[in-house]
C-alpha cells in the first residue's frame, strides 16, 4: 500500500505544481464572489438604486515579459469588453483582447553581448568552429476571450470621483506564431569561442554558412503555427470619473498563460549537435507570463 501511494504521488505531483497558479486563482475568485454577496449591499438587499450599471470598456497599453526569459521585446495590448454591476461591490462581464509580441534578435545576440538573455552561438562538438545564428520572424499574436470579475475595494458610490478595485480574468487564448527563418555564419576564432565577443573578423574570419527556412528537412517546427491555451489575468485598477457616463481607468495586470510554443534560445546548450541541430531549436513549449499596463475608457449606461 505504501509503495502504491508513493508511485501515485510521483506521478501526479508535477501536475499539481503546474496547476498551482490556476488553483490559487480559482480560490481567489470564489472568495471574492462570496465576499461581494455577503455585504449588506448584495443583490437581494441592496439599499441604493444603481444607475448606469452597465459599461462598455476599451483599453490599450504595453505588454512586457514577466519572470520570463524568452526572446521577445515589449509588445502592445488591446481590449474591448462589457461589464454589468451586480451590486455595490461586484461586477461581471466579458472581454476580447489582442496582444502582439515581436521576437527581438538583440535579446538573442550573445555574439554582440555576452550578457544577452538568449544565445545565438554554437560551438562545433570537439572543435573550434563557432556558428552564429541570426533569426527573423517568430512573432506572437494572442487572441483571447475572457470572463471578467471585478471587486471594488469599497462600496460603489456615484459621488466618488476615484475608485480602486481588483480584477480576475480567466481566459481562453489562440496563440499564433509567425514563420521563422535564419542565416548562419561560421567563425574560426583564435581564442576561446565563448570569451566576451566580438571577435575581430580580420583575424578570425566570418563566412556565410547556410540559410534556414521552414521548408528545410528537420526544421518543420519553424513554420507558422496556431495553438490554443488557457490562462488567467490578475490585477488591480483605478477609476477616475470624467462625467456621469464616462470614466478613465488605469489597469495593470499579470497574465499567466498555459504552455505555448515560443522562441527561447537559452533553453539549448551552446553546442552544434545538441543545440543548433536540435530539432526543437529555437522553441520551447512553456508557460508564458506577461505584465500588462492598460489605460482605457469606460462608457456607462
Amino acid at each position: 500500500m505504501i509503495a502504491i501511494l508513493y508511485l501515485s504521488i510521483r506521478k501526479f505531483f508535477p501536475l499539481l505544481v503546474m496547476t498551482k497558479t490556476y488553483l490559487i486563482a480559482f480560490v481567489l475568485v470564489v472568495v471574492c464572489i462570496c465576499t461581494g454577496f455577503s455585504q449588506d449591499e448584495g443583490v437581494l438587499t441592496k439599499k441604493v438604486r444603481i444607475t448606469n450599471g452597465k459599461s462598455f470598456i476599451f483599453s490599450t497599453g504595453p505588454s512586457f515579459r514577466f519572470n520570463n526569459k524568452s526572446d521577445y521585446s515589449p509588445g502592445l495590448y488591446f481590449e474591448a469588453g462589457y461589464l454589468t454591476r451586480l451590486n455595490r461591490l461586484v461586477s461581471i462581464g466579458g472581454s476580447l483582447s489582442f496582444t502582439k509580441l515581436n521576437f527581438d534578435q538583440e535579446l538573442s545576440d550573445s555574439y554582440a553581448d555576452s550578457k544577452a538573455i538568449g544565445n545565438n552561438l554554437f560551438q562545433e562538438d570537439g572543435g573550434y568552429e563557432v556558428y552564429a545564428v541570426y533569426m527573423d520572424g517568430g512573432n506572437l499574436n494572442f487572441y483571447a476571450a475572457a470572463f471578467d470579475l471585478r471587486i471594488d475595494f469599497s462600496p460603489y458610490d456615484e459621488e466618488n470621483k476615484v475608485s480602486v478595485y481588483g480584477h480576475i480574468k480567466p481566459f481562453v487564448l489562440a496563440s499564433s506564431k509567425s514563420e521563422v527563418s535564419a542565416t548562419t555564419y561560421l567563425w574560426y576564432p583564435n581564442n576561446n569561442p565563448f570569451e566576451p565577443p566580438p571577435w575581430d573578423p580580420a583575424v578570425s574570419g566570418g563566412v556565410w554558412y547556410e540559410t534556414i527556412a521552414a521548408t528545410d528537412e528537420g526544421r518543420e517546427g519553424w513554420a507558422a503555427k496556431t495553438e490554443f491555451a488557457g490562462g488567467i489575468g490578475i490585477g488591480i485598477g483605478v477609476d477616475y470619473t470624467l462625467s456621469s457616463k464616462l470614466k478613465l481607468f488605469l489597469q495593470p495586470a499579470l497574465r499567466f498563460t498555459s504552455p505555448i510554443t515560443h522562441i527561447k534560445t537559452n533553453e539549448f546548450p551552446r553546442l552544434r549537435n545538441n543545440g543548433y541541430n536540435n530539432p526543437e531549436y529555437p522553441f520551447a513549449k512553456k508557460g508564458f507570463s506577461t505584465l500588462t499596463v492598460a489605460l482605457g475608457l469606460a462608457y456607462s449606461f
